[in-house]
């Protein structure tokens, strides 16, 4: 999940970038006479790359196109991918929670320890960026899905290797589907459905926490 997250904001980043070289693209066609002629150029030799031409004067056209293409990604990194492409795709998942006691929740987030001793370090990268981001949605979504708001308590430490984020207090209503938001930097979120783990797996967590 950590690295499908982290792979979805690392694509919200450069979609960005790219959408922001497209409209440097569009302000250019209408201020620089050069670039129009270019862009011009460009849908010409497009049309006649997708017509019913001789073989031979499609294959100038793509050649052509090509070359006109090639500058315009010098000029303006991704632009032209920016302008072919749609929005961003939602993440959805189920996040299953463990209710520890009758008035706490755990959940198991996705976020590796070496992440967290980064951001207990000041270590600021689009990783950690991200599991702040991470930490801060569960956080106040929980808080907030709350009827009991100043009861709800998070706490969070590292055990095996990930996060675990404990709620005190945890609400009833945590028993639906609620849903958390995390919403990347650049764009794009990821939807995560709250679901209580199914009884069969309670017990076989309850069993092993017994035997250990």
């Amino acid at each position: 999940m950590w690295t499908q997250l982290l792979h979805a904001a690392l694509k919200a980043a450069s979609s960005a970038d790219a959408h922001a070289a497209l409209e440097r693209l569009n302000r250019a066609r209408h201020d620089d006479p050069q670039v129009a002629e270019l862009w011009e150029e460009r849908l010409e030799w497009l049309r006649i790359a997708q017509s019913t031409s001789p073989p031979r004067v499609r294959a100038t056209a793509k050649d052509e196109l090509k070359r006109i293409e090639d500058d315009l990604e010098k000029r303006y990194p991704g632009a032209l991918k920016a302008a072919s492409t749609g929005p961003l795709e939602e993440i959805e998942e189920v996040y299953f929670y463990h209710r520890a006691t009758e008035d706490s929740c755990k959940l198991l987030l996705c976020i590796p320890a070496d992440v967290c001793a980064n951001l207990d370090a000041g270590i600021s990268t689009q990783s950690e960026d991200l599991a702040a981001r991470i930490v801060w949605a569960f956080a106040r979504g929980i808080q907030k899905k709350s009827e009991h708001r100043e009861a709800a308590r998070s706490r969070f430490h590292v055990k095996d290797g990930h996060l675990v984020m404990t709620v005190d207090g945890a609400p009833e209503d945590m028993k639906n589907h609620e849903t958390i938001t995390v919403h990347f930097a650049d764009g794009g979120r990821a939807v995560f459905m709250l679901c209580e783990l199914p009884p069969e797996i309670r017990g076989a967590m309850h069993d092993e926490g017994t035997n250990s």
